[in-house]
């Protein structure tokens, strides 16, 4: 997998958020994680997605893509809804109802991705290719 800074970067996590001060009330400070505190989670986002896009009809896979930062929505809320999801293990229900929505607008923003592919035009989730003889 390519670096995550190429599909989403911490800023635009905590930009989403509402800013680096919302940002640390989910996710604590940790003694290795003053650079980048989010690109565990970005990570396993963004391998999250290219999964899912290899699932597709026709498949999409990481080589293929044109335009890498077509994903940085994606990965944005895959990365906050992961982020809610450790905040409810950690401090209990009261990050339940921001995951669910976080949930919904990764899942909203998944199935309707558009992609820019090398050799193609745009690879969306209702692309079906045609083979003509």
């Amino acid at each position: 997998m390519q670096d995550v800074n190429v599909y989403a970067t911490h800023e635009h996590v905590a930009a989403e958020i509402g800013g680096e001060r919302a940002l640390r009330k989910i996710i604590p400070a940790q003694p290795d994680d003053s650079q980048d505190p989010t690109k565990g989670y970005r990570e396993a986002a963004a391998m999250d997605v290219l999964k899912a896009l290899g699932r597709r009809v026709p498949p999409v896979f990481e080589t293929m893509l044109s335009v890498p930062s077509e994903l940085k929505d994606v990965v944005v809320y895959g990365t906050l809804m992961r982020l809610y999801k450790q905040a409810i293990t950690a401090d209990g229900d009261r990050w339940s109802l921001l995951f669910r929505e976080e949930k919904k607008r990764y899942e909203s923003e998944l199935a309707g991705l558009v992609l820019t592919v090398s050799n193609a035009a745009s690879i969306g989730p209702t692309s079906i290719p045609v083979f003509r003889r």
